[in-house]
């Protein structure tokens, strides 16, 4: 009977492509659930508890498929959903959720990687004296990251934003016995805090140009493109917002700390630098770009010089290193300048970076994965106790080569699809001297992954004992990743379109952008067949002809009611009662509309400006 009622629900769900949306919360609460439920009983438990966080990852995972299923048809615009949480004179929180296409890609990015992260962490971990604690924080990590991306409002932002912080600390210092260990996870906790506070002071502005109403972000980005807030204002908060991202992303000054964090176990480098930690500040200036976009020019020219000192520094300074995990970490603080540098470019650019972001994600996780497993073989971080390990670690090397290559920008690897894609952004918006960086950040890149290849699996044998391939848990993950990375290759190009991630606008005659619900882009009826009558399918994003994306209805959910704002004054409240049966679905439902003044905006500077 249970399995019966199991499948039936399995059914509804696939019917009914908003029951992922309607309990997208699910995927940031069930890891914490693990994290909880590991503490307090992980160490009676087979496993010692990692069976929770790997069984919460997994429905995460499936979740996040889930969400992700239902933007692939390209017509849901977003989906928004919140509960009241405290109110402080006329500024309301609230506890929600904001999930759009940039977010549904995020979560699927997240949770995969993690889940990795935490099965490669069976071979890796075991017979760790604090074991069970490890995954605790990790589980709990994985949450906070993904309390980020879902976040609606500044203030639940800063929350996942300030746990993921602490949960870095403790797991980067896990074997804090070591001097140097618990060095190196005070160094990050103090260095990512200084970013932090220009971070907050952002937030405070933001909030303050809304007359401390409200911390909703899609409120404040129609303020923001409508023209409500005078550029000095919304530069400063941009600047600020971005002191968060110079101190989670690693750029300089603030990059300091991230070679050290190496001192942790390999599956939280792994974690840190492919999913999360110095991903949030990349995903931070994507959430928010508006703000970068209707800031004064100077600003994205300012996160344009910042990027391109880190990525040429970052990139020569990992010539000079000898402990592998510390090249990869110098390669991580490159190629998130990489993508801080297309943000700059703006919306194209914008694109290109989440897409670089993406990609980075998969095979950045199966380097350092990789790396811990030869280290786990030779019991050394030293490229130069390593050599000619690709006969005696063949699935190790051939993964890591894979990896390797993608990084490398060595086509038709995933990673060669990124790295153009900003590449051709750079050339077609008019900014040479950042092509120019970012190519021969790129020749770079090839280099030292190629000299880190040739010393680990090449010439002879430096290091002491017999190596051996690692275990099953850890391998397997490895060609997990490897194969990711491999098919993401073979659809990069598809993946890449010239469209801005935020209109239809196309720079590419080979691939015009469709897209459906705004008044200068008709939208088209759903199949008939569908059996959702949820109205939270209803639209989609479209470049107006100013250049500035059309605003769309917001639907958010409230009980049984749904509520939708087009962001220009107009309201409508749907009461809907239905059921979902087999042969469609039936229901009554009834509309009471609500006009309030029109807002006009100002003409939008950004548009006005042109390129930045």
């Amino acid at each position: 009977m249970v399995a019966a009622e199991t499948a039936e629900s399995i059914v509804k769900a696939i019917d009914d492509p908003s029951w992922f949306l309607r309990y997208s919360w699910l995927i940031a609460f069930l890891p914490a659930v693990a994290a909880v439920f590991t503490l307090f009983i992980g160490k009676r438990t087979p496993g010692k508890g990692s069976v929770y966080g790997i069984t919460a990852l997994a429905g995460a995972l499936v979740m996040s498929l889930g969400v992700l299923w239902t933007f692939v048809d390209g017509e849901r615009g977003f989906y928004e959903a919140s509960i009241p949480w405290f109110q402080i004179g006329q500024l309301h929180m609230e506890v929600g959720v904001y999930v759009d296409g940039l977010t549904a890609i995020m979560l699927v990015v997240v949770t995969s990687i993690s889940l990795c992260v935490h099965i490669y962490s069976l071979g890796y971990m075991k017979g760790d004296v604090r074991y069970t604690w490890f995954y605790v924080v990790l589980s709990l990590f994985t949450s906070a990251m993904l309390v980020v991306v879902l976040a609606n409002n500044l203030f639940l932002l800063l929350v996942g934003w300030e746990v993921m912080g602490v949960c870095s600390y403790l797991l980067i210092g896990h074997w804090w016995e070591d001097h140097v260990n618990s060095s190196s996870a005070i160094k990050a906790f103090i260095t990512t805090r200084v970013g932090d506070v220009p971070f907050m002071f952002g937030i405070f502005v933001l909030v303050f140009i809304t007359g401390f109403t409200t911390s909703n972000i899609p409120q404040i980005s129609e303020i923001i493109s409508g023209g409500g807030a005078s550029v000095a204002l919304v530069s400063a908060a941009a600047l600020l917002l971005f002191g968060g991202t110079i101190g989670k992303s690693a750029q300089f000054p603030l990059h300091v700390w991230l070679p050290d964090a190496m001192a942790g176990p390999t599956p939280v480098s792994a974690l840190i630098h492919a999913a999360t930690m110095v991903a949030a500040g990349v995903y931070l200036v994507g959430r928010l770009f508006i703000v970068f976009l209707d800031a004064d020019p100077v600003v994205l020219q300012i996160v344009a010089i910042v990027a391109g000192i880190t990525m040429l520094g970052a990139a020569l300074m990992a010539f000079t290193q000898d402990d592998i995990k510390r090249v990869l970490a110098y390669s991580t603080i490159s190629q998130l300048a990489y993508m801080i540098a297309g943000m700059s470019m703006g919306p194209a650019g914008r694109t290109g970076a989440f897409f670089h972001l993406f990609t980075h994600a998969f095979f950045k996780a199966l380097l350092f994965l990789g790396s811990g497993a030869v280290i786990h073989a030779v019991h050394s971080n030293n490229m130069s106790e390593m050599g000619g390990l690709r006969r005696r670690l063949p699935i190790t090397f051939w993964t890591f080569l894979i990896g390797s290559l993608a990084l490398s920008g060595v086509p038709p690897l995933a990673g060669f699809w990124s790295k153009d894609e900003l590449l051709v952004v750079a050339e077609h918006e008019g900014h040479p001297v950042l092509f120019v960086v970012l190519l021969v950040t790129a020749l770079l890149t090839a280099f030292y992954m190629t000299r880190a290849v040739l010393m680990t699996f090449y010439g002879e044998y430096r290091g002491h004992g017999e190596p051996h391939e690692a275990p099953r848990s850890m391998t397997g993950v490895l060609v997990a990743l490897a194969s990711v990375t491999v098919v993401r290759a073979s659809s990069g190009r598809r993946s890449s379109g010239r469209c801005s991630g935020s209109g239809c606008t196309s720079r590419s005659s080979r691939r015009p952008c469709s897209c459906r619900g705004s008044p200068s882009c008709p939208r088209s009826p759903r199949p008939a067949a569908s059996s959702s009558a949820t109205p939270c399918t209803a639209t989609t994003r479209c470049a107006t002809p100013s250049g500035r994306s059309a605003a769309p209805t917001r639907w958010s959910r409230t009980s049984s009611t749904w509520t939708t704002s087009t962001g220009r004054g107009s309201s409508a409240r749907y009461e809907t009662t239905s059921r979902a049966g087999s042969t469609g679905t039936t229901g009554t439902s009834s509309t009471e509309w609500s006009t309030a003044p029109p807002h006009s905006p100002r003409p939008s500077r950004a548009a006005s400006r042109g390129s930045t």
